[in-house]
């Protein structure tokens, strides 16, 4: 049921552009716990519209406390909302349970020494292309780090000769 004098994080109440269902209790609860409601003006060439991809409004985006999206929904009603804030929470979940999941595979590998998996867990990672997660970055160093010792591998073996390349391989 919408109570017309209940706080919310969009402004006042009264407010006529703000939809009703943003005062629904539920969402007004669920504003003072874990969520905040952020309302934008919808302006197609506003560079924070372009950046979310938002076609049209009105489109409610969910997303984790870094700011990654992980659920949107064209609409604003109360159905609408109700999705988002359960599909946010299933979202985040299944984010965080990923990142920790690859930085297991990551050092998992590690600990075996195989450089090939350690790369693709790695890279698994940085293509969740999410911020705000210091496992991100720290995969990203890994790979570089790596990659800078097979090109290490590379040079040195393009400066021995012939001769002790053989000797090598025999």
């Amino acid at each position: 049921v919408p109570r017309d004098d209940a706080p919310s994080d969009l402004g006042p109440a009264d407010e006529a552009s703000d939809p009703s269902e943003f005062r629904n209790t539920d969402v007004v609860d669920a504003s003072r716990d874990s969520f905040s409601f952020v309302k934008i003006a919808f302006d197609k060439d506003a560079p924070e519209i372009k950046e979310w991809r938002v076609p049209a409004a009105p489109m409610i985006l969910g997303c984790d406390k870094h700011g990654n999206e992980v659920i949107r929904q064209a609409g604003a009603g109360i159905d609408h909302i109700r999705a988002v804030m359960k599909g946010t929470a299933d979202g985040v979940a299944k984010l965080e349970a990923t990142v920790k999941s690859l930085k297991n595979k990551i050092e998992e590998a590690e600990k075996t020494g195989d450089k090939q998996r350690t790369v693709k867990a790695c890279l698994d990672l940085v293509k969740l292309g999410k911020k705000g997660y210091p496992e991100i970055p720290a995969a990203l160093a890994k790979i570089e780090a790596l990659a800078a010792d097979e090109w290490k591998k590379v040079e040195v073996a393009e400066t021995v000769d012939e001769a002790t390349a053989i000797q090598s391989l025999e």
